[in-house]
């Protein structure tokens, strides 16, 4: 990081790593107040969306330290905009004990940041894979009125029709798309999943299995809507891909917690900038692009004075 950094500012290396030092172990900046910021910054672009889909997910970094970092990303032009991420050393989830109730944290704080924002009547659907199968977690979702579309694994239970068999157990031909209402999830039928959706891919690259996907959700859809919105959600793992590469987040050597929440501060803010940069460049490429309402320019000055005012740290 220092060393792309020294051929960026011109700035000598052990300058440059005492700069990235005072960042990381900055008390002035809240962790908290950045993320309000994007999200209210996103919102206010697209608050006239009827549905607004949110992928989540977790992501491992395992290059020099055992990262564990969970992240919600609203999908917006085939790209995602982070608005929350919550970082741990794998497997050890500080005063929340355990994954399940980091999960359910991060879906209170994620209805904080959003509700303030969110247009009366606005759908918010939250993406995930298979790795977040739990009823209560279904449960919770609604409570925040959030929906969700959730893809399961094979050997989950389902009750259709009466007749309680592994969700894998559902024939389907190539190509094939099955939609089931009011379905009694797992053996005890102690929740309703208003909507299930079986899909086996039509086209299948030679040589390769596909295997059908499995998807629960609480939308009212067909089921065509709800498989196009779980496709959206690989959009997360593109981004998790783009974080650690371009942005060299595999490649940090940060060894400290506290820090390491730091540097992915600056990556949340770096990937947003990134992504409003190529839409301006896109939508209308000259020499000063304006898009969302911000001026780029060529002039280090303004960039530092808008980012300053994006962040709410102008007056420190």
């Amino acid at each position: 990081m220092a060393a792309q950094m020294t051929q960026t500012v011109g700035v000598g290396v052990e300058h440059t790593l005492k700069r990235i030092q005072r960042f990381l172990s900055n008390q002035r900046i809240e962790r908290r107040v950045i993320y309000a910021n994007v999200t209210r910054f996103v919102w206010q672009r697209i608050r006239h969306w009827k549905t607004v889909p949110i992928a989540w997910d977790w992501t491992f970094c395992r290059d020099y330290q055992e990262w564990q970092v969970l992240a919600a990303s609203v999908i917006v032009r085939g790209r995602g905009i982070p608005i929350l991420l919550r970082v741990f050393k794998k497997n050890e989830f500080d005063g929340e004990l355990s994954q399940n109730r980091v999960e359910d944290a991060f879906l209170r704080e994620l209805h904080s940041l959003v509700e303030p924002h969110r247009r009366s009547g606005q759908t918010i659907v939250i993406m995930a894979d298979q790795g977040f199968p739990r009823p209560e977690l279904f449960t919770l979702l609604r409570t925040l009125d959030f929906h969700y579309v959730i893809r399961i694994t094979n050997n989950i239970s389902v009750t259709l029709d009466g007749d309680t068999m592994a969700v894998g157990n559902i024939a389907l031909k190539k190509g094939e798309r099955k939609l089931f209402c009011s379905v009694g999830y797992r053996k005890d039928q102690g929740l309703t999943i208003p909507r299930l959706v079986a899909v086996r891919p039509k086209d299948v690259p030679k040589g390769k299995r596909l295997d059908p996907w499995f998807l629960v959700s609480s939308l009212p859809r067909g089921s065509v809507a709800i498989t196009r919105l779980s496709e959206l959600r690989f959009t997360i793992e593109e981004d998790f891909r783009t974080m650690k590469s371009n942005f060299n987040w595999g490649q940090s050597r940060v060894r400290r917690l506290k820090h390491y929440r730091q540097f992915l501060l600056l990556v949340v803010v770096a990937m947003l900038f990134a992504l409003m940069s190529g839409l301006a460049a896109h939508n209308k490429p000259s020499g000063e692009e304006s898009f969302y309402g911000i001026q780029f320019k060529t002039r280090l000055r303004s960039k530092q004075t808008a980012v300053c005012r994006f962040l709410g740290a102008d007056n420190h």
